[in-house]
């Protein structure tokens, strides 16, 4: 049995306690002004109608979630869900994130998020996460723990690199001096050293079938993984308003590894962000060499700072942020997962060996001001 498309058989317009004024129902493909404006109304992002019409399409027709409208059509609570499969030790489990847990703020308090928090019937049945603040790591604890338990709770760490080095101190005429000549040592840094075979830097801009070749090769070396294949990177990176940056490492015609990035210009200043990335876990060499092109690329975008998030359990990868002077830094994220007591396959394999990208959750964000970096060469050969 399927069970990503098995939850909820609830009727779609059952209404709520509180009378027939408010209308609970599933979120359809079509709801992207109601979530965008109730976005705007609760969290203040722009209303970017293409963001919410793209958002949910990844479900492919499963959950999309709930969404409580009053009876003049305004949404005024709603609870989003995202669809993938969770590979634990390589076996497909039925995952499902939640976000845009959302409540107009003139009806807080009101019980209408836990109306909403489908999640309580949904954690029965599927590997339930979210990234979550201090607030909703409660909130999703008091909901979900009934049903099942508590697999990872993590902190998520976020790797900084300050190219106009705010924050460190340096007076303002001074630092600008000095950012300049900050950018110019990390891009000493970023130059690739010599390794055996030809190796190339290309910027995809379609989802060519050799992704699902890379996931083929490279799953296995994660114990814990979220699915990267071909169709779910399409609509993730390729389909999205949201222009991605898709690097990708070559030696000779072998996919080696992926790499994505994004410049966000949400709240004045330029952002650069290493979004996601996929390498054999066992070729630590790989990452090194995309994300010194990505960081490299994002400089000459001339972003304020560049950050990801990455776990501690992947070493050789932290050492290679540090390389290049990123800092850690604590993001105010946990990654949870709970996990529902019957279903005996949680327990395969290591899950605080989870392995989290930006990518894993919905960021960057509604906002239609968040465009790519500027444009430079497609095409990057490395020494050989």
């Amino acid at each position: 049995m399927d069970l990503s498309t098995s939850i909820g058989q609830k009727s779609p317009t059952e209404p709520l306690s509180e009378g027939n004024s408010f209308t609970e129902r599933r979120i359809l493909d079509s709801d992207g002004a109601l979530l965008a404006d109730l976005a705007h109304r609760v969290w203040g992002t722009p209303r970017d109608l293409r963001y919410w019409e793209w958002k949910y399409r990844g479900n492919r027709g499963r959950d999309n979630g709930h969404i409580v409208v009053d009876h003049g059509g305004v949404a005024r609570s709603a609870a989003g869900y995202w669809h993938r499969d969770l590979l634990i030790d390589g076996k497909p489990l039925p995952w499902v994130l939640m976000l845009d847990m959302m409540t107009d703020p003139g009806y807080r308090g009101k019980s209408y998020w836990k109306i909403v928090s489908y999640g309580r019937t949904m954690a029965r049945q599927v590997l339930l996460s979210g990234f979550t603040n201090d607030n909703s790591r409660n909130l999703y604890s008091r909901i979900l723990q009934r049903h099942n338990s508590l697999r990872i709770d993590t902190t998520v760490p976020k790797w900084i690199l300050p190219l106009d080095l705010e924050g460190t101190g340096i007076p303002g005429p001074a630092r600008r001096v000095s950012a300049a000549a900050f950018r110019g040592l990390i891009s000493v840094r970023c130059r690739t050293q010599a390794f055996a075979g030809s190796y190339r830097i290309e910027l995809l801009r379609s989802a060519d079938p050799c992704l699902d070749d890379l996931w083929d090769r490279t799953r296995a070396s994660y114990p814990v993984i979220g699915n990267r294949d071909r169709s779910y990177l399409s609509w993730r990176y390729f389909e999205s308003p949201q222009p991605f940056r898709f690097w990708t490492l070559w030696k000779g015609g072998d996919l080696r590894g992926y790499l994505v990035t994004c410049v966000d210009k949400r709240g004045g200043r330029n952002r650069g962000l290493i979004i996601d990335w996929l390498v054999d876990r066992n070729a630590p060499g790989d990452f090194r060499m995309l994300v010194k092109h990505g960081v490299r690329d994002l400089v000459a975008s001339r972003v304020s700072r560049i950050e990801t998030w990455m776990l501690d359990n992947f070493k050789p990868w932290t050492s290679a942020l540090r390389s290049l002077l990123f800092w850690r830094k604590w993001s105010g994220r946990y990654f949870m997962i709970y996990a529902p007591d019957h279903l005996a396959d949680w327990n395969r394999g290591d899950l605080q060996q989870a392995f989290v990208t930006m990518g894993d959750a919905d960021y960057p964000g509604p906002g239609s001001d968040t465009v790519s970096g500027d444009t430079h060469a497609a095409e990057y050969t490395l020494a050989s």
